[in-house]
């Protein structure tokens, strides 16, 4: 796959590419275009600005992913940045989006509340325990609870729902990104761990409750309206995938239900009916 995706990179006979991640697959990429002007970050890593014809000095961290990019455009003369994001969607998008909300069988004006407890990393997620008592505390105030992941998020979704009665929705495994897409524009709130989802769902305008441990929300917190809960710890934000304190996860797990539970409903009554 990835062979017939340089292949066909080369076919289109770009003139310009820009490298906006700066790591060693990514070059490769940018020479598979044979575009003769190659645009990244001099900072990039493992030799990725070797492959470059231009390189531009990043601005200093802390700075957010979106404005470090943007100085990227404006050295290919995007001086104008516009912080609108636009997600295409098609009518099958919609549709597949609409039937899925309908199945979760939420009374009307009861507000409908995503959770998306999965990342990558390890030392970014929350306790499951903790993710089952905040379902069941949302279940028991009214509200629609919709589970949200791909695939190899099943077995965590499984260990949340488990036992809980009535259970949640769960999506997870069932979406594709644009149905995901879909489905985030038309729900009242989400609740979520450091994660792509929870972009999206600020790019949709969608209110985020977002929970930050070791990563650094002054680079990568949601772009929307919604709270960034994190504590302020000498450790943190740390950066890394395992936790170098023993392996305590301390920035995640003094995270408490009541303080979640809190900013969620501090966003629904302050959210006007869709």
């Amino acid at each position: 796959e990835v062979g017939r995706f340089a292949v066909d990179l080369r076919r289109r006979r770009y003139d310009a590419v820009l490298d906006l991640q700066g790591l060693f697959k990514s070059a490769l990429y940018v020479l598979a275009t044979g575009a003769s002007i190659r645009v990244g970050f001099a900072e990039g890593r493992e030799g990725a600005p070797r492959v470059l014809t231009h390189r531009v000095v990043a601005p200093p961290q802390p700075v957010h992913a979106v404005e470090r990019y943007l100085a990227l455009a404006a050295a290919v003369d995007a001086t104008e940045p516009v912080r609108e994001f636009h997600i295409a969607l098609g009518p099958e998008d919609l549709a597949a989006a609409r039937s899925h909300l309908a199945a979760s069988r939420v009374p009307p004006g009861c507000p409908r509340v995503v959770l998306h407890p999965a990342a990558r990393w390890r030392t970014k997620l929350w306790e499951v325990e903790r993710w089952r008592e905040l379902t069941a505390s949302l279940l028991a105030e009214g509200m629609g609870v919709i589970l949200t992941g791909s695939r190899q998020d099943e077995a965590l979704a499984a260990r949340i729902v488990n036992g809980l009665s009535p259970p949640p929705q769960s999506l997870v495994g069932r979406l594709t990104l644009k149905e995901l897409v879909a489905v985030l524009r038309d729900v009242e709130l989400m609740i979520t761990v450091d994660s792509g989802p929870m972009h999206i769902a600020a790019a949709v305008g969608t209110p985020v409750v977002a929970l930050f441990g070791p990563t650094d929300p002054l680079r990568t917190g949601p772009l929307g309206p919604g709270p960034v809960l994190r504590r302020e710890l000498p450790c943190s934000p740390c950066l890394r995938r395992r936790c170098q304190i023993a392996d305590t996860y301390r920035c995640m797990r003094e995270l408490g239900v009541a303080e979640v539970l809190a900013a969620a409903r501090g966003l629904l009554q302050a959210r006007a009916p869709r």
